[in-house]
């Protein structure tokens, strides 16, 4: 029974570590937000550093940065697979998001935080032609 157990134990233990790396799905993005097509910065007073963001379709990189230091995420209403999670003052996050042109909500889905006034519009505009398309290229 004991030997039962403990193989039982250590097949799950050998099944989570895995998904545990791979954080669940709770939070997608990588550190380097360098080459962002946007950055939010996430307040402690329950808000964006804006109300209305702009950026342009397709491929969109997407930073996340705490100004404050509760923890913050950030997700685009209608974008399924999308969060990013920033823990700490300072800390950044970056994901990508292919983003049809539109009007889009962004929030933070901590509890309360979206009711206190966490949101703001995101307004995604046709990206221009590329200069190779253009020229037949």
């Amino acid at each position: 029974m004991l030997k039962t157990i403990a193989r039982t134990a250590a097949a799950a233990t050998l099944i989570a570590l895995p998904l545990a790396a791979c954080g669940g799905g709770s939070s997608t993005g990588s550190d380097d937000i360098s080459k962002a097509d946007l950055t939010v910065h996430a307040l402690d007073a329950l808000k964006f550093d804006k109300t209305d963001y702009s950026v342009h379709s397709g491929d969109v990189t997407i930073a996340y940065l705490n100004d404050g230091t509760l923890q913050h995420d950030l997700l685009i209403d209608g974008v399924s697979g999308f969060k990013l999670t920033v823990n700490s003052k300072g800390q950044a996050k970056a994901g990508k998001a292919n983003l049809a042109p539109g009007t889009y909500t962004i929030f933070c889905d901590i509890p309360t935080h979206r009711e206190a006034g966490m949101e703001a519009k995101m307004t995604v505009t046709q990206a221009p032609a590329s200069s190779a398309s253009a020229s037949g290229n």
